[in-house]
C-alpha cells in the first residue's frame, strides 16, 4: 500500500498528509497494528467518521449518527428568512430545499424509522406553524398532504416510502448494472455466492444493511422481469423470467429434483439455439411447467438477458416509478388543476385547497372547539359562519362572484 502511495506521489506530485491520515483496522492484534503504523507513519483511525458528509460505520445505523442530518435541517427551518413565509411559501420550501437535504442519505442508507419520524414530525410542524414549531397546529392529515395534487394533496412524499424506493435501486444495480459496481462485485461474490439474490438465505449474523435489503425481495421479485436471450445470466428456478413467475414458488422442490438439475441452474441449461431443450418431463409439475410456456416464448441465443423494471415504459429503474407504486393511494379529485393552474396566485390556492379539505376556522368549527358559541359571518352578520356559507350562500360572496363574472 505504501508503494502505491508513492508511485501516486511521484506520478501526481500530492503527498499524503501523515498528520491528516488514519489507518482503520478490523480483526487485527495489537502487534500487527503496531507493525503496519511503523510503517505508514499513519495515525489509528476509529469508527465513525464522516465520508462525503455521511457517517462511515460498521454497525447499525442510529439514530444518533444521523442527528447531524436532522439539525442541519431544523437550522434550515429555524432561518431568519422564513419567519415571514406564508403558508404556500413554506409548502414551496419544503417541496425544493428540506426534502432535498435528505435524499443524499435516503440513498445510501435505510434511515431508522425513529429519524423519519422526525424529520416528518419537522416538516409537518413548519408548514403549519412556522419557524416556532408548534406540533398541535396540523389542520390536514400528514398522508393526505403527501398525496399527489391530483389526489387532492400537496405533492409532499412520504420519507419512508421514498427511502424504501431510493434502496430498491441497489437491488436493481445487483441486476442491471453489476460489473461496472465493485459494491455489486462485493456483495455477489461475498454474500450470494453463485445463489440466486431472490432465495439466499439471511445470514444468522448479517449486517444490518443486507438484512434490511433482504427483507424488500418479496415487495420487489413482482417488479423486476428478466427478458431471456441466451439464458446466462438468469436463475431458472427463482427469477422472474417465466409467465408463472417463479417456477420454485410455482411447484416447490420437486420440479428442481425431477428435472435433474441443481438449484442454482441458469436457463441456459434448457436453451438450445432459439428454442427450448426440456428435460424429460417425469411428473407432472414438470409437464405443467412445460405446458404452461406459450409457444410464442422463445429465448434469443444471439443476446443477453436484459432485466426490466416493470414501473415503466423504458424497462428502466426509476426511483419515482417505485415511489409511486408504494405510496398510499387517494381518490383522484376534479378540481386539482383549475387550483394549482401556472396564473393562480399561490397563497390563495393554499387557502382554497384548505377549504376544500373544510380545514378553515371558521365560526362552526370554532364553536365545535368550545372557543364561544356567536360566530356569526363577518360579512352579512346573520348566518353562522361555515365553508358553505363563507363562499358560497353568503350575500356578500354571491355579490362579488357577479362583479368577477362582469369583469
Amino acid at each position: 500500500i505504501m508503494h502505491g502511495l508513492e508511485e501516486f506521489k511521484n506520478l501526481s506530485g500530492l503527498t499524503p498528509s501523515a498528520a491528516k491520515s488514519n489507518i482503520f483496522f478490523c480483526g487485527c492484534d495489537s502487534s500487527l497494528r503496531k507493525e503496519i503504523l511503523k510503517i505508514a507513519n499513519f495515525k489509528e483511525g476509529t469508527l465513525p467518521v464522516k465520508y462525503l458528509g455521511v457517517p462511515l460505520i460498521t454497525t447499525k445505523l442510529r439514530a444518533l449518527d444521523c442527528q447531524q442530518l436532522i439539525d442541519r435541517i431544523t437550522n434550515r427551518i429555524k432561518s431568519l428568512t422564513n419567519k415571514a413565509l406564508s403558508y404556500a411559501g413554506r409548502a414551496q420550501l419544503i417541496q425544493t430545499i428540506l426534502f432535498s437535504m435528505q435524499v443524499y442519505w435516503s440513498s445510501l442508507f435505510i434511515l431508522p424509522k425513529k429519524v423519519v419520524r422526525e424529520i416528518e414530525n419537522l416538516l409537518r410542524a413548519f408548514l403549519w406553524s412556522g419557524v416556532d414549531l408548534k406540533k398541535h397546529s396540523a389542520k390536514i392529515a400528514w398522508d393526505k398532504v403527501c398525496a399527489p395534487k391530483s389526489e387532492g394533496g400537496l405533492g409532499f412524499k412520504s420519507l419512508e416510502v421514498w427511502n424504501r424506493a431510493a434502496i430498491a435501486k441497489h437491488i436493481w444495480f445487483l441486476f442491471s448494472g453489476g460489473e461496472k459496481s465493485m459494491w455489486c462485485q462485493w456483495v455477489k461474490s461475498y454474500l450470494l455466492k453463485g445463489k440466486s439474490f431472490w432465495k439466499v438465505p439471511v445470514p444468522s449474523d448479517p449486517s444490518w444493511v443486507w438484512r434490511k435489503i433482504l427483507s424488500l425481495r418479496k415487495s420487489i421479485f413482482p417488479l423486476i422481469v428478466h427478458k431471456i436471450g441466451n439464458g446466462n445470466a438468469t436463475f431458472l428456478w427463482h427469477d422472474n423470467w417465466h409467465p408463472v413467475g417463479s417456477i420454485w414458488d410455482k411447484f416447490g422442490n420437486r420440479i428442481i429434483y425431477d428435472s435433474g438439475l441443481s438449484e442454482e441452474a441458469k436457463v441456459s441449461n434448457i436453451v438450445n439455439g432459439d428454442s427450448w431443450h426440456w428435460p424429460f418431463p417425469n411428473s407432472w409439475e414438470m409437464r405443467d411447467f412445460i405446458s404452461l410456456t406459450p409457444p410464442s416464448f422463445k429465448p434469443r441465443s444471439s443476446s443477453n438477458d436484459t432485466p426490466i423494471w416493470t414501473l415503466t415504459q423504458d424497462g428502466i429503474f426509476s426511483i419515482k416509478s417505485a415511489w409511486n407504486h408504494w405510496r398510499d393511494k387517494h381518490d383522484k379529485v376534479a378540481w386539482y388543476k383549475l387550483l394549482w393552474g401556472p396564473s393562480n396566485i399561490p397563497r390563495g390556492s393554499f387557502i382554497v385547497w384548505i377549504a376544500l379539505h373544510g380545514r378553515l376556522n371558521t365560526g362552526d368549527r370554532l364553536e365545535s372547539f368550545g372557543l364561544s358559541d356567536n360566530f356569526k359571518c363577518s360579512f352579512c352578520n346573520h348566518h353562522t359562519e361555515n365553508h358553505s356559507h363563507l363562499f358560497f350562500n353568503c350575500i356578500f360572496s354571491l355579490r362579488f362572484g357577479m362583479l368577477l363574472k362582469l369583469m
